[in-house]
């Protein structure tokens, strides 16, 4: 059965679009990332998870400030200015929904968007 998530497409989709890059950019050389949704009620789940190279725990309540990035030898490698979760996140509070992040050093990132 398909979900439906009354939001701006094209914001939604950029916000999504964001967090894949970022999984595939930042991913192991024979890396996946997978996305999901399901209902929750009359709000919708969305996962989108890797098995890249994770982010440390010391920067996790960080990466959704502006400008922040989270290694800068990686990032200037493939040029992130580290506006791209911060506007994940401003698209996703647009809407009314929340984002939240798990993820372990080596094994991956799984960011949950509830909409």
């Amino acid at each position: 059965e398909g979900t439906i998530v009354g939001a701006d497409e094209s914001l939604l989709l950029s916000a999504i679009t964001n967090l894949i890059s970022n999984g595939i950019k930042y991913g192991k050389e024979s890396g996946h990332v997978s996305v999901s949704a399901s209902k929750l009620g009359d709000r919708t789940e969305i996962v989108v998870a890797d098995n890249g190279v994770g982010i440390s725990a010391e920067h996790i309540d960080k990466i959704w400030t502006r400008f922040y990035r989270v290694d800068d030898v990686r990032n200037d490698e493939y040029g992130s200015s580290g506006l791209g979760l911060a506007m994940v996140k401003s698209i996703i509070e647009l809407h009314g929904g929340d984002i939240t992040v798990k993820s372990k050093i080596g094994v991956g990132t799984e960011f949950t968007i509830v909409i």
